[in-house]
């Protein structure tokens, strides 16, 4: 009788803690996914899951093939079968927050939140095989660069990279960084005008503070913030690549990030992460008009 007592409570104590414990994070019978935050997401079309941090995605000019950017290096995925053909890590390094793009030759480039930004091109085999790394710099020559967007000028690789750390828009010329301009706090992503001349600049960290803001220092940088200590400011710069100074600043939402221009270049688009927007500049007038 003892044991059977024992049996019987033990076995309601368990269905008790079964019914008070919350659902398990994943994916869900429905179809859905439960996340972290209690929220259930159910995403559109067909999901492919591998391990790893996605940060950023490219697709190929043929559209065969798309390089997905993660902390380690570059997962490559068969458009088609839509299956992971190849998870190529970085030769030294891990990813930065954004920043990837393929060249007119196929040739994929990534930015690494340290000092490169590897080039990989697909070899006989089929496989992502990385050459010699474009060298970049931190804020005042040391450090970490954490570059973060690229945009190719048309030329070989040459183009411009987002130098996050160090506020600055990177010129890169047959694989060397030979010059840098300045532009807002902490650049995320850039684009360029279909002629070539002008650059458009996300600035995640918004305007360099004036003497009567209210800062945070930031990876070594103040930021305009809040009261509460938040970012308060978020803008795109306005880049002339032939005198390569900044000939406008346009404020938008908080943490602006990716860029997106029509094209005939009237419009740019600005997906703001912290004000959950995005904002449409004209960019005739070089302000936002919604």
């Amino acid at each position: 009788m003892r044991i059977a007592a024992t049996v019987i409570l033990t076995t309601l104590i368990a269905l008790s803690s079964a019914a008070d414990t919350p659902p398990r994070v994943g994916p869900m019978e429905d179809g859905s996914v439960l996340v972290p935050t209690g929220q259930l997401i159910r995403p559109a079309g067909d999901t492919l899951e591998f391990a790893g941090r996605p940060v950023d995605v490219a697709l190929s000019h043929d559209g065969t093939t798309l390089y997905i950017k993660d902390n380690r290096g570059v997962v490559v995925v068969d458009t088609a079968s839509w299956t992971v053909r190849e998870e190529a890590g970085f030769p030294e390094g891990g990813g930065s927050m954004h920043g990837i793009v393929v060249a007119r030759d196929g040739t994929v480039l990534a930015t690494t939140a340290q000092n490169h930004i590897w080039p990989g091109a697909t070899g006989a085999d089929g496989l992502l095989g990385w050459g010699e790394a474009v060298d970049v710099i931190g804020p005042k020559g040391s450090g970490a660069a954490h570059a973060t967007g690229i945009a190719l000028s048309g030329v070989d690789h040459d183009g411009f990279v987002c130098l996050s750390r160090a506020n600055t828009l990177g010129v890169v010329v047959r694989g060397r960084l030979v010059a840098e301009i300045e532009v807002g706090v902490a650049p995320y992503d850039v684009v360029l005008s279909a002629d070539g001349a002008t650059a458009y600049v996300s600035n995640w960290g918004g305007r360099r503070p004036g003497d009567d803001d209210l800062t945070a220092p930031s990876s070594g940088t103040d930021v305009v913030v809040d009261e509460r200590g938040v970012a308060a400011s978020g803008t795109v710069s306005v880049v002339d690549l032939g005198k390569r100074i900044v000939v406008a600043e346009i404020d938008v939402g908080l943490h602006p990030s990716d860029l997106t221009l029509t094209g005939d270049g009237s419009r740019l688009y600005v997906a703001n992460v912290n004000s959950d927007t995005v904002s449409v500049i004209d960019t005739a007038r070089r302000k936002v008009i919604r």
